[in-house]
């Protein structure tokens, strides 16, 4: 019989049932498995989840990214948390193909960029449907894989023996299993030991052939906070709203009972609530504009409320700050920070950047393991080495003077011949240059006007400023002697 796994512990403990004892072991029972929050608190837990029976849904998963992927369906927080960081991470590829020697291939960085160009091109109406992907979405697929799944398993997809696209595969299908001193890759029992079929993983444990998702201690808590608004919302309704209440005088209405009544006491309660149940539906079909007009026997005044939503307002903070450090976000990220500034403090932004920065690792080098393999089918023995551009919030109309900065910068670098004329493309996302294009790397065209002192800097002898200023020289593609 096999041994049950939390996985099962926690079906059983959906239907209400404990499993055999013996079926249990002391290494499940100590396991910290992401399920176990929901195996001991799934019978509290609100079963209305956004209008879905989650815990009957979860209770049917056989994985946890299985239940990430249900959660970022269903959860309006968790969801935001894996949109917005995708959002961020999305940036423009950046590719570089570096010969054998070390140095910069322009011809293999050619070709490695039209694979990903042919990518994007729209495919020929007249074949019918087409489900290729481009390269931008593919990525972001990628980028929500490794958030959900703690990395991501490719395929390149060959065609006339090149890569003609590029699948992402769902990493809870894969499995890994050493074979012949060699951990090979699984899907469904198949072997999947195939040079075209690429893994790469974000922050992989030494102990796990499979990473985990940073996103797995948040299961509980997205639970927990969930069924927190629920029951706040429930006794919201039921003490924190104005109500309309009717006193009715019971003396005068056992007085003007009929005499019939009045020497049976089961008549009389019978009298009396039929007159109470017909005042009840007569109050509780009032429309907001309608009057209420009725005689002094019946009393009808306004019962508020205390403000109930003041008493949780401190717990639900509190509770927000744990969700957001679960889900390595911020509660103004998702839209749960309740009291003071709403913006980010420069601290904040940093790390959510950083993280941002290793999401895109995997994803990075999933495109240039791809792209190092299209080379060498086509008999270009170079490596590509794919990155991401710089992520920055804030608008490119900001950071315009950065940009003339950093140009400046690489343009005394090609003028001194530090950097080729191609490496200099590269940084500067240029395109291919015309036919009559001279190079130049090492001419020297630009030049340090001001004597440097010793600090490196320049200064002006008229006005002894310190300003350093670049200026072409008029023969910019020649050589200076001395």
């Amino acid at each position: 019989m096999p041994k049950a796994t939390a996985l099962t512990r926690l079906k059983v403990t959906s239907r209400k049932k404990a499993p055999p004892k013996k079926q249990v072991t002391k290494q499940h029972q100590n396991a910290t498995h992401p399920f176990s929050w929901l195996r001991r608190h799934g019978n509290s837990v609100s079963k209305n989840f956004n209008g879905i029976d989650i815990i009957t849904i979860l209770g049917q998963c056989t994985s946890e990214t299985q239940v990430l992927r249900i959660l970022n369906r269903h959860s309006p927080v968790f969801s935001t948390a894996v949109f917005n960081l995708v959002e961020i991470s999305l940036e423009s590829l950046k590719v570089k193909c570096i010969s054998a020697d070390g140095t910069y291939d322009a011809e293999g960085t050619k070709v490695a960029k039209r694979l990903l160009t042919n990518l994007d091109e729209p495919t020929d109406a007249l074949k019918g449907f087409n489900m290729n992907r481009s390269e931008q979405s593919l990525t972001a697929t990628m980028l929500q894989e490794v958030i959900l799944s703690g990395g991501v398993f490719a395929e390149a997809v060959l065609k006339d023996k090149v890569i003609s696209n590029v699948a992402v595969v769902p990493l809870e299908t894969i499995d890994f299993r050493e074979n012949d001193k060699k951990v090979v890759p699984i899907q469904y029992g198949v072997d999947l030991n195939y040079p075209t079929m690429f893994y790469a993983s974000l922050h992989q444990q030494a102990t796990t052939y499979k990473a985990s998702s940073m996103m797995s201690p948040a299961v509980g808590t997205i639970l927990s906070f969930t069924d927190f608004v629920t029951s706040m919302e429930k006794s919201l309704d039921k003490s924190g709203h104005a109500r309309l209440t009717v006193t009715l005088n019971k003396e005068m209405y056992i007085n003007n009972a009929p005499d019939t009544c009045k020497d049976d006491p089961d008549s009389m309660i019978e009298w009396l609530e039929k007159n109470r149940e017909l005042i009840a539906t007569t109050v509780g079909a009032l429309e907001p504009d309608d009057v209420l007009i009725m005689y002094d026997d019946q009393k009808a005044e306004i019962l508020q409320g205390e403000n109930t939503k003041a008493d949780y307002s401190e717990l639900l903070n509190t509770m927000a700050g744990i969700l957001a450090l679960s889900l390595k976000s911020h509660p103004a990220i998702l839209g749960l920070r309740l009291e003071g500034s709403q913006s980010l403090s420069n601290i904040e932004a940093l790390t959510y950047l950083h993280l941002a920065k290793g999401v895109q690792r995997p994803v990075a080098e999933i495109w240039s393991r791809v792209l190092t393999l299209h080379l060498r089918l086509l008999g270009i023995v170079s490596t590509v080495h794919v990155e991401f551009e710089s992520i920055n919030l804030r608008p490119d109309t900001e950071l315009e003077t950065h940009h003339l900065t950093r140009q400046t910068r690489h343009l005394q670098l090609l003028s001194l011949g530090m950097i080729t004329d191609d490496e200099f493309r590269y940084k500067m996302d240029l395109p291919e240059p015309p036919a009559d294009y001279v190079p130049l790397s090492g001419t020297g065209f630009m030049q340090v006007k001001g004597n440097v002192d010793s600090t490196g800097g320049a200064s002006n002898a008229q006005d002894g400023g310190a300003e350093q200023t670049l200026n072409p020289d008029s023969k910019r593609n020649e050589v200076k002697k001395d």
